[in-house]
């Protein structure tokens, strides 16, 4: 029964880190996209200063 709730536990978290993965490609995707709306391109570059600290256009 513990290796159940482990292995659960295990699946919860990877579940968790593959989310934030996809959130991540997800906001430099829309940044590098020149079709990004300009409402949406600053939302993503909000969202993207708030996660690494820094502006990604400082980086590119």
């Amino acid at each position: 029964m513990n290796n159940i709730v482990d292995l659960e536990r295990v699946r919860r978290k990877r579940r968790i880190r593959d989310c934030v993965a996809y959130m991540d490609r997800l906001c430099i995707d829309l940044l590098e996209n020149p079709a990004t709306t300009p409402g949406v391109r600053q939302l993503a570059r909000d969202m993207f200063q708030k996660r690494f600290g820094f502006d990604y256009f400082e980086c590119v």
